[in-house]
């Protein structure tokens, strides 16, 4: 693929600030860049060179709003970088990962890629990246606010309220802990744990 077709494949998804750099890693790496339809439990992963592709695979869910999609592809290009130094000998997400994912993202942040107070978010998030950006609540939260509204959180449906999620399931809940809320599915009766974040339709 030429340089003009990768500029303009890419563009579609990343802030425009960052398109050059990716492209350059892209380019040094060697890496195939795959833009997925959405996985509910991925929004990105990372593929070792083997036989069958012998080169570098970095996958990225393709309906991610262009902040979180440059996060997530810098997430998983530090686990090509560490992987090239390291072998399979490190934890997937250890300290060996997290000051690569820190150096990869320097540059973005130095140079005002993430407007604030996003940009705040991923500073904040970066002292102490973890395997997902899901997991960090104020960093989820500042992402999601560029990218279509998909609901309200759960966390903001009043105990005893009603809601449904996107498969269409209604259910009621019941109770809030710190991380998630324990919900009953109105049609089986069944109780659920679900993340208080979770983007859901109020009834």
């Amino acid at each position: 693929m030429r340089l003009t077709e990768l500029r303009q494949r890419i563009e579609k998804h990343m802030p425009a600030d960052a398109v050059e750099q990716v492209v350059k890693w892209i380019v040094e790496y060697k890496i195939l860049l795959i833009i997925s339809r959405r996985r509910k439990s991925l929004l990105g992963s990372y593929h070792v060179p083997n036989r069958k592709i012998p080169q570098h695979r970095i996958r990225v869910n393709g309906d991610l709003n262009p902040y979180a999609f440059l996060l997530t592809f810098t997430h998983e290009l530090a686990h090509l970088v560490t992987w090239e130094q390291y072998g399979r000998s490190i934890a997937p997400h250890g300290e060996e990962w997290k000051a690569a994912f820190r150096k990869l993202m320097a540059g973005f942040l130095a140079k005002g890629v993430f407007p604030q107070p996003l940009g705040q978010a991923v500073a904040s998030y970066l002292k102490a990246p973890e395997a997902s950006s899901t997991r960090n609540h104020a960093l989820y939260k500042a992402l999601n606010g560029y990218g279509e509204p998909k609901g309200e959180y759960l966390e903001n449906i009043p105990t005893g309220g009603y809601f449904h999620l996107s498969d269409g399931r209604c259910f009621r809940k019941l109770a809030m802990f710190r991380t998630y809320c324990r919900c009953e599915e109105i049609h089986t009766g069944l109780h659920y744990r679900i993340h208080k974040l979770m983007q859901v339709e109020p009834v």
